[in-house]
């Protein structure tokens, strides 16, 4: 998982996507940031001077490594990708 930290000043950040964790010193200004991709939820802290100032866990969404491709829920959302011919040929 990558992430880009912008930090107002120094901190430490910590990213966690499943069991993988690793802990960051960032520096003010842009950051960037990886840590391997593991099934289970993604987390982020970032703690400065002892204040934890971001500690965030997505509540509905999982990293799964073997996502289930849905056709029919894909085509009721994406219509168009059931036409051989580009948008801009067919008549409206």
């Amino acid at each position: 998982m990558w992430a880009a930290v912008f930090a107002t000043g120094p901190a430490t950040v910590t990213l966690t996507c499943g069991s993988s964790s690793k802990t960051f010193n960032v520096v003010t200004g842009v950051n960037k940031l990886s840590v391997p991709l593991s099934a289970g939820k993604m987390t982020v802290q970032m703690v400065r001077s002892g204040q934890t100032i971001i500690n965030y866990t997505p509540a509905d969404y999982t990293y799964v490594t073997n996502p289930v491709y849905c056709e029919e829920f894909f085509f009721e959302y994406f219509p168009t990708f059931r036409y051989a011919e580009p948008i801009f040929y067919r008549q409206l």
